[in-house]
């Protein structure tokens, strides 16, 4: 005989499966009894809830990446090996995004058709997922507007280093012509110097 606590920890384990492997038809603890169908479906919302506040938590992660990428490509030298650990950083939460949304729809069409039916009965839990998914929306906007924006940063960032690259390289040139014509200038004066001799 099962009990709420073993309910509980069914629930964690989903979660946990979950969250590490991003597959949930592999996860299905409960036993097929309509007394356990209720503890089953609220374990799934539960799931469900949980991926969506964490790719909420990464969402804000990534963005905090973004302000730090920003304000690197806004001082007048770029450590570039912080920089790119701070992009490698950054793909891995959203490749970890992506795993969260599989995880997801794999959950979400276990409970689908059971939510649609019974909206009243899952009223509170759906309301909590809307609100959440409306703000991943605004999140994921506003992501993307600065991921644009950052690019344009990278492409400015790329033409003021590649202009001070090109104007080093000009004070190379000059400096070694300078130096070559000097060169040029005491041959030309010890030969003088040689023939007044």
């Amino acid at each position: 005989m099962e009990t709420g606590d073993g309910s509980k920890q069914n629930k964690k384990a989903g979660i946990e499966f979950i969250a590490e492997n991003g597959r949930a038809e592999e996860y299905d603890h409960f036993p097929c009894t309509e007394r356990n169908r209720a503890d089953q479906m609220d374990a799934y919302l539960d799931m469900l809830q949980d991926s969506l506040k964490k790719k909420l938590e990464i969402l804000n992660s990534i963005m905090e990446y973004q302000r730090e990428e920003s304000d690197m490509l806004k001082s007048e030298s770029v450590d570039m090996e912080a920089f790119d650990k701070n992009i490698n950083e950054k793909v891995a939460l959203a490749e970890s995004i992506d795993s969260l949304d599989d995880g997801f729809e794999q959950v979400y069409s276990r409970v689908r058709e059971e939510m649609m039916n019974h909206k009243e009965k899952y009223a509170v839990q759906i309301r909590k997922m809307q609100d959440m998914i409306g703000e991943i929306s605004e999140k994921s906007v506003l992501v993307q507007a600065e991921e644009n924006r950052i690019k344009l940063e990278v492409d400015n960032f790329a033409k003021r280093e590649s202009a001070a690259l090109r104007l080093r390289r000009d004070n190379g040139k000059a400096a070694r012509s300078y130096y070559n014509n000097m060169k040029k200038l005491n041959y030309v004066d010890s030969q003088f110097m040689d023939k007044k001799k």
